[in-house]
């Protein structure tokens, strides 16, 4: 058996999972308050559950999946001629069979302990997983900042305890932007834009609308960026979740990166110079006591949270 065709079997049973997973939380969704009240059956809820579900998916499903196949990923990336070369569609095609396998697994695990969740969150944030593993370093960076961080606040701190978290972070994300940028320069962009991010994320919402904000100067790039802060905004928004260190370095480190790939010369030179200042700033104060004392910042940081 060829591997083309052992990706199409395993992808079609992972499938098949998928819809069960999802057929077994949107019915239950859509249709337990009706069989609850008497309303109708079990048997007639899921015929009717099925019929609908079915009949949304093939009638007005296709934007949906335009949006799943292309509207996520740079698939140029991926043809032969892209960065991963001859092996490029091979890649792509386990990346998606691990996102819909992931998508699928989660679906299933939170179902049934009966945790909110949502399926197009899922299969998006699975897939944006896939795309975005360049990040990954500086995630665990950040998640080590999370669990074992101590009471140490800002760079001179950090420096004076030396053995801290926050230093390995400090050492280790622009040693990590040299590595994928191969420019000093690009490194010290993306190590600021990773801090600035997670300087700012002191309040629910704030890091996403600055991730957005980066995102929006760049033109709408990195387009995983901002797929993941307009998918998590309504959780951040609540409460119901955070970003912490792991997160909000990650996303600032996708905006630097790509940051590194639009400003070359002088822009460079300039937004190295602006997020320097900015940094340089909240070591002398904190940059949300700056937000929310300052009119207009103050209601956009505001809007969309829970008072």
């Amino acid at each position: 058996m060829t591997l083309g065709l052992g990706i199409l079997i395993a992808t079609l049973l992972a499938g098949t999972y998928m819809a069960w997973s999802i057929g077994a939380n949107d019915v239950a969704n859509a249709m337990g308050t009706s069989v609850g009240s008497g309303a109708l059956t079990l048997t007639a809820a899921i015929i009717v559950a099925g019929t609908l579900e079915f009949s949304g998916a093939v009638l007005v499903g296709s934007s949906v999946t335009e949006t799943i196949q292309k509207g996520i990923i740079e698939v140029s990336a991926f043809e032969p001629t892209g960065e991963f070369g001859a092996d490029g569609p091979k890649v792509l095609a386990v990346g998606m069979l691990a996102a819909l396998l992931a998508a699928a697994i989660w679906l299933h695990l939170a179902t049934h302990y009966g945790l909110p969740v949502s399926t197009t969150h899922s299969i998006v944030g699975a897939i944006v997983g896939v795309v975005a593993p360049a990040v990954a370093p500086v995630a665990a960076l950040g998640l080590a900042d999370d669990l074992w961080s101590g009471p140490e606040r800002g760079f001179r701190a950090h420096l004076r305890a030396v053995a801290t978290t926050g230093t390995l972070k400090l050492v280790g994300i622009p040693l990590w932007g040299l590595w994928r940028t191969r420019s000093l320069s690009g490194a010290v962009l993306v190590a600021l834009c990773a801090n600035l991010v997670n300087q700012l994320d002191t309040r629910p919402g704030r890091a996403l609308k600055a991730t957005l904000a980066g995102a929006l100067v760049l033109g709408g790039r990195p387009r995983k960026a901002v797929v993941l802060g307009v998918l998590l905004a309504p959780y951040d928004l609540r409460e119901m979740t955070m970003l912490g260190d792991a997160g909000s370095n990650a996303l600032g480190a996708m905006v630097g990166l790509e940051s590194v790939g639009r400003l070359t010369g002088l822009r460079r030179a300039s937004a190295i110079g602006a997020l320097a200042a900015v940094t340089l700033l909240g070591e002398r104060r904190s940059l949300g006591a700056l937000v929310e004392s300052t009119p207009g910042l103050r209601e956009l940081d505001a809007l969309g949270r829970y008072p």
